[in-house]
């Protein structure tokens, strides 16, 4: 499976590797480097710490990806061609929450101005996640996705905990009053039943970086402890889920009914301005944590995408061009794996991390 030499990493620059396992990727699927756009955007958005060599350990942990590097990749697997994604960590001067805070508002800025993508959404909320004093374990992320025969679709990830747990509820309701979704906040998270905000967290607040009635607003929440059947509960909520479906991945992915104390599921509801109620949920299910290795993973990956119809071909062939070593060697590197209905069809996204410094097991990310 070891297409991608480890040696020598430390000496690497963060653009060079992250371009190496983009170009991986990329090709696994059948789209030639050179016909790929995420290549030349991700050059842009690591400018200019994307020239630091790597080392040994990062200056700062990042929760990007389950090792630290300031970037993870995942790919979306439904019906059609795979769609390709990145996520970054802007990194500041100094090793440091301000600094890399500033650092996320000028790449949101020069993405707006060098690649004209908009940012009115943004600016009406960021001040709420972007404080003098963030707190909690990142500021900004920036993600990027794109599928052939579309445009590259740019989004912007905020941190509810920046100002502490106990400021996440009003942050949150702030925000969506903001972006004209102030009824939405009532009915899904203010009166919405459940385990409470202390099991079922609110924790990353995204937007689409795009205008139109499409462009979607997504809460995602952690839920600590939770059982297959909680996490089942959780999706209950928006019209597009398939009673099951929640359970299911669960199962799959931990090969059991939980609860899942190594590290939380998470789950995404999608809003769109002018409706109540969420065009969309997300599973984020944290393979890792509940898989003795990689190659575990990857069997019950492949299980995932079979009990919902899709081909397996091109996960098989990722993996093989992606991974740097024996999956048996670590389990770092298929942390998440998602699941989404979109118009009814699923759609299973495998998260991919870097390793840049070495095969992990999964970290439970701390507020």
């Amino acid at each position: 499976m070891a297409s991608r030499s480890r040696a020598g990493i430390a000496a690497r620059s963060y653009e060079e590797h992250g371009v190496e396992g983009i170009t991986a990727l990329s090709r696994a699927v059948g789209i030639p480097p050179e016909d790929n756009p995420l290549i030349p955007i991700f050059r842009r958005m690591v400018q200019p710490w994307g020239s630091r060599a790597i080392g040994e350990r990062p200056l700062r942990w990042s929760d990007a990806s389950n090792d630290g590097t300031p970037y993870e990749y995942s790919v979306a697997f439904g019906a059609r061609l795979p769609e390709m994604r990145f996520m970054v960590e802007a990194q500041g001067e100094a090793p440091d929450l301000c600094s890399n805070q500033h650092a996320g508002r000028a790449l949101s800025e020069r993405l707006g101005r060098e690649l004209g993508v908009p940012l009115d959404r943004a600016r009406r909320i960021e001040d709420l996640f972007l404080p003098g004093e963030p707190r909690g374990i990142f500021a900004v992320w920036h993600a990027v996705a794109w599928k052939p025969g579309s445009t590259p679709a740019f989004k912007v990830y905020y941190n509810l905990l920046s100002q502490g747990p106990e400021a996440s509820a009003q942050l949150l309701e702030e925000a969506l009053t903001r972006l004209g979704l102030a009824s939405s906040y009532r009915a899904y998270y203010r009166d919405a039943p459940g385990r409470g905000p202390e099991l079922d967290q609110p924790i990353y607040f995204s937007l689409d970086l795009a205008s139109g009635p499409e462009a979607r607003v997504k809460v995602y929440r952690r839920h600590r402890g939770a059982t297959a059947a909680d996490v089942e509960a959780a999706c209950a909520a928006a019209p597009s889920h398939r009673p099951g479906d929640g359970a299911a991945l669960c199962r799959i992915a931990a090969g059991g009914d939980g609860p899942f104390e190594k590290k939380p599921p998470i789950t995404c509801l999608s809003f769109v301005e002018g409706e109540i109620a969420p065009s969309a949920v997300t599973v984020h299910f944290p393979i890792c944590a509940y898989a003795d290795d990689d190659s575990v993973a990857y069997d019950r990956i492949r299980a995932l995408l079979v009990s919902h119809g899709l081909l397996t071909a091109h996960y098989e062939s990722m993996l093989r061009a992606f991974a740097s070593r024996p999956l048996a060697a670590g389990n770092g590197l298929q942390s998440y794996a998602s699941l989404r209905r979109y118009r009814g069809a699923p759609r299973v996204t495998v998260y991919l991390g870097p390793e840049a410094y070495s095969p992990v097991v999964a970290r439970v990310a701390q507020a």
